[in-house]
């Protein structure tokens, strides 16, 4: 096995961790989903972080970006897997209202932020 097929099976068993945490965060009541729902939430001061599908246009992260500046924002899988997680058509902005499955999603987040290169 080489390195570059090691790194893509590690990429693929992070990503699917982040789609089964997502479907439970909703479940929970720990995540909102919608760029609408989002900055309800933000307003209201509940977000604790907001999760970006990595395939949404520059102008529509620029928007994340500016719109959220208190919390974090972290890239999460392409906008038809995480819709798709949450029983919902494509879903390019998620926000979390906190929660142990919110926080794990947030961990595994993060790895799969550092496995793709992404920028924090």
């Amino acid at each position: 096995m080489t390195v570059e097929s090691l790194r893509g099976s590690t990429i693929e068993v992070v990503e699917a961790e982040v789609l089964r945490s997502l479907g439970l965060a909703r479940r929970a009541n720990q995540l909102v989903p919608g760029r609408e729902e989002t900055w309800k939430r933000h307003a209201l001061g509940e977000l604790n972080a907001v999760v970006m599908a990595r395939d949404l246009s520059e102008r529509s992260q620029r928007e994340v970006f500016s719109g959220v500046s208190e919390v974090p924002v972290l890239y999460g899988p392409p906008k038809t897997a995480m819709g798709k997680a949450l029983g919902r058509g494509p879903t390019g902005v998620i926000g979390l209202v906190g929660g142990q499955t919110a926080r794990r999603l947030v961990e595994n987040l993060e790895r799969l932020r550092r496995l793709l290169s992404l920028p924090a």
